[in-house]
């Protein structure tokens, strides 16, 4: 039994469902693995890797819930964490079967958007309240909704609610869609993986180690492609051009003509059809990355204090901003104080910096963040990189 400590009384007390807020289960893992410059991995070694981290989070199984207004929300007396029951009508009832499931954080959010309940507001709630405006919500009949949807386990755990149309293209499946159109290129025993997340978002950095490019002297830039997937509704499958900077493991993708985004809807096998057609246009496109970093190493930046606050024009907070200039201008042997308001005559009379340094200013500052976010920032580098260069 968790127990907490009222500080004001000095008493300790069991989980108060009057107070305290519900509880629920993490989700899978989040990890963005990086790997020694001269030991990336084989494609093989990357899947292994993959499906490790798959069996620790627990057997996935999938279950139909059914009519979701005969899904019964109860929170556990003893700690307040919040479970789901599928419930079948005997008579006037409505009666539990099968085991309950304790709620992941991500099941939580959908089960919240199928209520028309804000998850973050009810997560700060007392359980009590948080659970009956959860039950209500979902126990309303919307002509508009979809009526049943698919629950999806791992370890007995509900890892996500998602639509009964939900095409279930799981990791493994797109990494053997993916073997198959490298095998059919001949690219294979070739290319090499020098990053991996694994989470509730997978992607793999698939580069060619032999065809590196030198932007600078010493400034080696690895080309490939970045391939994404998510399997609990937060992410379509895709696969995008991408870059790897050897000397300090930044990298970069953006989103171009040839890039894939396939929604989990439909036939999983088109899958394979779709990264057999993209792999060689994508890898074409990531030269174009290379090209332009190698304009952009040329291409000084008249008024960097300007350059450094746009940053905000490309989805970057105005706190992740100022990190990132701090990046730029530590590389450059200078430490920016602690109170902003006094960087402008530092930041201003800087002649030297590129548009490139300013790009591994956002790739580095990435790698400091959660894997999600970390790619996120690195299609900001991106989409900074093919605006500045035009």
């Amino acid at each position: 039994m968790e127990t907490t400590t009222d500080r004001t009384n000095g008493q300790t007390n069991a989980f108060n469902p009057n107070r305290s807020p519900l509880k629920l289960r993490p989700d899978q893992e989040a990890r963005w693995n990086t790997f020694p410059v001269d030991q990336p991995l084989t494609f093989d070694q990357a899947v292994a890797i993959v499906n490790a981290a798959r069996q620790k989070d627990g057997t996935r199984t999938d279950v139909g819930a059914g009519a979701l207004d005969r899904l019964a929300l109860v929170v556990a007396p003893e700690d307040g964490q919040l479970v789901v029951l599928k419930t079948e009508q005997v008579g006037t009832q409505l009666r539990p079967m099968g085991d309950p499931m304790p709620v992941r954080r991500t099941a939580f959010r959908q089960l919240c958007e199928r209520a028309d309940a804000p998850p973050e507001y009810i997560s700060k709630l007392p359980a009590k309240l948080a659970h009956a405006c959860m039950q209500y919500g979902l126990s309303q009949r919307d002509e508009n909704k979809e009526k049943d949807g698919l629950l999806r386990l791992a370890g007995g755990e509900l890892r996500a609610i998602v639509s009964s149309k939900y095409a279930r293209l799981d990791d493994h499946m797109v990494l053997d869609a993916v073997d198959a159109a490298l095998t059919k290129h001949g690219v294979r025993d070739v290319v090499r993986v020098r990053g991996l997340a694994t989470g509730i978002g997978m992607t793999l950095r698939v580069t060619w180690p032999g065809e590196g490019v030198a932007v600078r002297s010493g400034d080696i830039i690895e080309r490939g492609f970045d391939l994404l997937n998510g399997e609990v509704g937060n992410r379509s499958v895709g696969i995008a051009p991408c870059t790897f900077r050897l000397v300090c493991s930044n990298g970069m993708r953006r989103w171009t003509d040839g890039s894939r985004r396939l929604s989990h809807i439909g036939d999983p096998e088109r899958l394979r059809e779709a990264f057999v057609d993209a792999l060689p246009v994508v890898i074409n496109e990531s030269k174009g990355l290379v090209d332009m970093m190698k304009v952009a190493s040329e291409r000084l930046i008249e008024n960097l204090d300007l350059e450094l606050g746009g940053l905000t024009q490309f989805s970057l907070t105005t706190g992740e901003a100022r990190e990132v200039s701090r990046t730029v201008l530590a590389a450059h042997g200078v430490a920016l104080p602690s109170d902003h308001k006094a960087w402008g005559p530092l930041l201003t009379e800087r002649k030297d910096v590129t548009v490139y340094d300013v790009l591994n200013g956002v790739t580095a500052f990435a790698q400091t963040r959660t894997p999600d976010r970390r790619g996120e920032i690195e299609e900001v580098a991106g989409n900074y990189l093919a605006t500045r260069t035009r």
